[in-house]
C-alpha cells in the first residue's frame, strides 16, 4: 500500500512536496508546481526563520545583537532582496525566532 500526501508550504503554493510512504520508510520528492523561474525557489518567507537569520548575518555582520530590536529585524528582513512575503504576516513570535536563530548562529562559531 502506498500513501501519497501533498504538502504545500504556507504562503508559497509554488513549492510543494509529495511524500510517498512505503511501510515505515518515507521517501520525499520535490515536484515543481509551475514553470516559474528557479529564483522563486530561493525566495524567503516568514517561515524561513533560519535562512532569514543567515541572510541578516551576511548583510549586517557587525551588528551588535544586544542592540538589535525586533523592529530592526522586521525592517531589515523586509529590505532583504530575497525576501518575498506579506509584511503583515510578521508577528513577535516570528521575529523572536529569527533573533534566536541569528544569536545561536553567532555563538556557535
Amino acid at each position: 500500500m502506498q500513501i501519497f500526501i501533498c504538502v504545500y508550504r504556507q504562503n508559497n503554493p509554488q513549492k510543494r512536496r509529495i511524500i510517498v510512504g512505503r511501510s515505515l520508510q518515507l521517501i520525499e520528492h520535490s515536484l515543481p508546481v509551475s514553470n516559474s523561474p528557479a529564483a522563486d525557489d530561493d525566495r524567503l518567507t516568514w517561515d524561513d526563520t533560519y535562512a532569514i537569520a543567515l541572510a541578516l548575518q551576511r548583510t549586517y555582520p557587525d551588528a551588535d545583537l544586544q542592540q538589535v530590536s525586533l523592529g530592526m529585524i522586521y525592517t531589515w528582513t523586509l529590505a532583504l532582496n530575497e525576501f518575498a512575503d506579506n509584511p503583515q504576516l510578521a508577528n513577535e513570535e516570528i521575529l523572536a525566532a529569527i533573533y534566536r536563530e541569528w544569536f545561536e548562529e553567532i555563538i556557535s562559531k
